[in-house]
């Protein structure tokens, strides 16, 4: 493990926060907008005013980073496919809505908009996403440029597997890698 892949997976923490926190505000910009106003009236806004809101917002965050803990999205990993990484972040956001759900149950409390649950959830998945995405470019482009230490590795082999891993190397600095050296074969007599 490379100090570089930990400093990425330790900046995942405030990134996802940020990016909690700014779908929770956009679902209640979009709630509150004129042109879903129009539609639906706001009346929530009496007993849940912005301040309260922005309070449960942070502290909701704070909570989804756990899911997101426990979904393993802060596991230090090279080059994860996206999609997989998308499906542990709809999961963990999934299962921040349900801890939302059970605690407004056992609260007993009439919560006026399904609507900031619900789209919160959402946009959060497509915010945090998009984070995530902006992070693992600036990672890649910054291996690429060397500004940050590859990994180095050693080659063994003599097939065609071994010929498309040089390859692979050479042609793509963004993967992190560095070539240090290649044995055809090892001869362990």
């Amino acid at each position: 493990m490379k100090k570089s892949d930990l400093i990425f997976t330790a900046i995942l923490v405030p990134v996802d926060y940020l990016m909690l926190v700014a779908a929770g505000l956009a679902a209640y910009w979009l709630r509150t907008s004129n042109w879903v106003a129009q539609f639906r009236p706001v009346f929530f806004s009496l007993n849940l005013p912005f301040d309260r809101y922005l309070g449960l917002i942070l502290l909701i965050a704070a909570f989804w980073l756990l899911a997101f803990a426990i979904a393993g999205l802060y596991e230090i990993r090279r080059n994860g496919k996206f999609w997989g990484e998308f499906l542990k972040i709809v999961t963990a956001t999934s299962t921040g809505l349900v801890g939302i759900i059970i605690y407004i149950f056992i609260r007993r409390e009439f919560f006026d908009s399904r609507f900031l649950i619900l789209g919160a959830w959402l946009i959060s998945i497509f915010f945090v996403s998009w984070g995530r995405l902006i992070v693992k470019g600036l990672q890649k482009y910054l291996l690429s440029k060397r500004l940050i230490a590859p990994h180095n590795i050693v080659v063994i082999g003599n097939d065609n597997l071994s010929q498309e891993i040089i390859e692979e190397i050479k042609n793509q600095p963004s993967l992190g890698y560095n070539l240090i050296t290649y044995f055809p074969q090892l001869n362990l007599e």
